[in-house]
């Protein structure tokens, strides 16, 4: 199927989740070899990536698969995940998530429900830059106050981007851009979605990280920039990228 599509020239990206229950029955049955079946769900990856990797370089195709973390079954407490080795070497950049502690509520038909929460996210690959970044950004399960659709809140990620990177002045409690001007933070980028000049704003930032800008110091107690903590590891360590 995959290779149909890529094939098909109709479609620039694929999803294929996912890499943990990629073994199915059929496929299993496919391998010849005893000891591919002992490893099965390698077996099968290893072949996957082997004909999708080229055939989607040649044509122009993004593929991206999602893999779960798993439990070390050797017992050292180090994040897994299963497919064997051939996927890690195949992709061009891996990212871990992790969920933050955090939780954000809100009134979802008269009730207090949970809506989202942070995630966190640390390359442990990347063959276009260094590797081991790390980001953060709030994920929202379902429409609520702080925004109106499933996803991730990018409105708020280009805010903390616009203070660090000294596109949005900061004056004590005020905060300007051009002509914009208001007390307190989230009345300031409130004002510039209700005046439609998100992309504008946007922009600036995108042109300010292409010319190098130096990141703007800020209270590392604040939480509106401080990393949110995971229940598990804080660090992230994989030995066979």
């Amino acid at each position: 199927m995959m290779v149909r599509l890529i094939k098909s020239k109709q479609i620039c990206a694929i999803v294929w989740d996912s890499v943990g229950g990629a073994a199915t029955k059929h496929s299993m049955n496919e391998l010849n070899d005893k000891n591919d079946k002992i490893g099965g769900n390698a077996a099968v990856m290893k072949r996957n990536v082997q004909t999708v990797a080229p055939l989607a370089n040649l044509y122009d195709v993004t593929v991206f698969y999602l893999n779960q973390l798993r439990q070390d079954m050797d017992g050292y407490n180090r994040p897994m995940t299963p497919g064997g080795n051939a996927v890690k070497h195949a992709m061009s950049v891996r990212i871990y998530l992790r969920p933050g502690s955090d939780k954000y509520f809100d009134k979802v038909n008269g009730e207090n429900v949970q809506v989202g929460n942070p995630v966190v996210m640390k390359t442990v690959k990347n063959s276009y830059g260094p590797p081991f970044r790390e980001g953060w950004t709030d994920f929202y399960n379902q429409p609520c106050g702080a925004l109106d659709h499933p996803g991730i809140d990018t409105r708020r990620d280009l805010a903390r981007m616009g203070i660090l990177l000294g596109v949005a002045k900061r004056q004590g409690a005020w905060f300007s851009w051009k002509d914009i001007k208001a007390q307190g933070r989230d009345s300031f980028f409130e004002e510039i979605w209700k005046q439609d000049r998100g992309e504008e704003f946007a922009e600036e930032i995108t042109d300010t990280i292409k010319n190098g800008n130096v990141l703007v110091l800020n209270d590392q107690d604040d939480e509106y920039f401080g990393r949110p903590i995971t229940d598990s590891s804080e660090d992230i360590h994989d030995s066979e990228v």
